[in-house]
């Protein structure tokens, strides 16, 4: 398609990709990450926002069993509210949303519930862990593809990068991972990244990435949103 534009505009006399085929090209971003990361979807077609109950978390273990029940009863409270963020985000993603807590407190389920609800929508969405997404750019040397690959995660209509922080903190992985978020920072594209570090205090994730990450936190409609998930450890109950 073209744009009816004054002939000084900068889309003048370009062609532009109509809105199916937008759709199409995103579908195929998705499907090219999917073949390359042998993921298909259904390993995290479970997790989705009708099966998250915030009345089943717990509260971080605590030696006094009644200071327990009590912190177990504000936690599940705040849990309602986090989810309902989520969901909200996942109707309309825009900006970055950072969700930042416990081991087990629910973040990766939240998160594949944002790219689950994309899918349902027929929009593209890719799910990786922070040490996966590195081994995969990493595989890209052997074949001549990484900058190939590079460019799927940084176009994808809605990246979740769970666990960061986990991945080894090399000069190289530090390198790679703020790229890929610059890039889709430039590009205004969605991402949820999830992480088990506090970002204001955090020693593993580089500060330069933590920038990034926090762009506009400290201002009301600021780019990116952190979400502090306080539960403790669900998988020993699940």
């Amino acid at each position: 398609m073209k744009y009816d534009v004054p002939i000084n505009d900068s889309r003048f006399g370009k062609l532009f990709p109509c809105s199916c085929m937008k759709g199409e090209l995103a579908r195929r971003r998705q499907d090219k990450l999917r073949e390359i990361t042998n993921l298909t979807g259904s390993e995290l077609s479970g997790m989705t926002f009708d099966k998250f109950d915030p009345n089943k978390c717990v509260a971080p273990f605590q030696e006094n069993r009644e200071k327990r029940i009590e912190e177990t009863r504000i936690v599940r409270a705040q849990m309602v509210e986090v989810k309902r963020l989520c969901v909200e985000y996942a109707e309309n993603p825009k900006g970055w949303l950072i969700l930042q807590g416990n081991v087990g407190s629910g973040k990766t389920m939240l998160a594949c519930a944002i790219a689950n609800e994309q899918w349902k929508n027929n929009r593209s969405a890719h799910y990786e862990t922070a040490p996966d997404i590195l081994s995969m750019l990493r595989e890209g040397y052997k074949t001549d593809s990484f900058d190939e690959r590079m460019k799927l995660l940084a176009d994808i209509d809605l990246l979740v990068l769970d666990d960061l922080g986990a991945e080894r903190g090399t000069e190289w992985a530090e390198e790679q991972l703020y790229v890929l978020l610059n890039n889709r920072y430039r590009s205004a594209l969605p991402l949820v990244v999830t992480t088990n570090e506090r970002l204001e205090s955090t020693k593993k994730i580089h500060p330069r990435i933590v920038s990034r990450l926090r762009q506009g936190t400290e201002r009301t409609g600021g780019f990116s949103r952190v979400v502090t998930v306080p539960a403790g450890d669900l998988r020993p109950y699940v």
